[in-house]
């Protein structure tokens, strides 16, 4: 079976192969737990979650936003603007066009909750 593979048909499997090589860790992320992907053990990751839009990504940088605050003091969680998830180990929201967000993150417009 000496069977020569085309030029075209190497080029056809080749992109199949690389197109596959970019889906499949989306893919395999939105089945973690935590859903929204970032990378396996159970690990929360609200960073970049699918199906965000273009003015939210836009939103986010402007903004700063992480996923993981360095001041402890300062988290999404924490902040008036926070929209709790309506389910435990969940992205919450954010009252600003941000799209779901980190308990732990933090954006430039943090501020206290009210007492």
């Amino acid at each position: 079976m000496d069977k020569k593979l085309s030029r075209r048909d190497f080029m056809r499997r080749a992109m199949a192969l690389g197109a596959a090589a970019v889906v499949a860790p989306s893919l395999w992320s939105a089945c973690s737990p935590g859903g929204g992907g970032g990378g396996g053990g159970g690990e929360l990751s609200c960073a970049n979650p699918p199906g965000l839009q273009p003015a939210q990504a836009d939103m986010r940088r402007s903004l700063n936003y992480v996923d993981r605050t360095a001041n402890a003091s300062q988290r999404c969680d924490n902040c008036q603007l926070y929209i709790q998830p309506t389910s435990e180990g969940a992205c919450g929201g954010c009252q600003l066009p941000l799209g779901p967000v980190h308990p732990a993150g933090w954006c430039s417009s943090w501020a206290p909750m009210a007492g």
